[in-house]
């Protein structure tokens, strides 16, 4: 597994930015804000197009939207770590009329 360590200012670019040319970078799949009372967690997923691997960045915030929000990787970078798609087949059981 690889991982991508970034400084605090290279996620910033990257999460501002949608990319970074320095590590060949670009946005594949923008996840959705989870709010947790206090704080929001995102997981954005970009692709490595030099190696064809795709690599997951979590972000947390805290703050508000009417004031100001203060960023996970403001104070200490990020890493990004490789991930792979897969395919899961979930099976359920439910009761029906007969």
């Amino acid at each position: 597994m690889s991982k991508i360590t970034l400084t605090s200012e290279q996620t910033r670019y990257l999460f501002r930015e949608e990319g970074c040319d320095e590590f060949d970078l670009v946005l594949h799949e923008e996840g959705d804000w989870d709010v947790d009372i206090k704080y929001q967690h995102l997981t954005n997923i970009y692709f490595q197009e030099s190696t064809g691997k795709y690599f997951e960045m979590a972000v947390s915030r805290s703050g508000s939207p009417f004031t100001d929000w203060s960023y996970s990787f403001e104070y200490s970078g990020s890493d990004l770590v490789e991930v792979k798609l897969v395919e899961k087949v979930i099976t359920t059981k439910t009761w029906v009329r007969v």
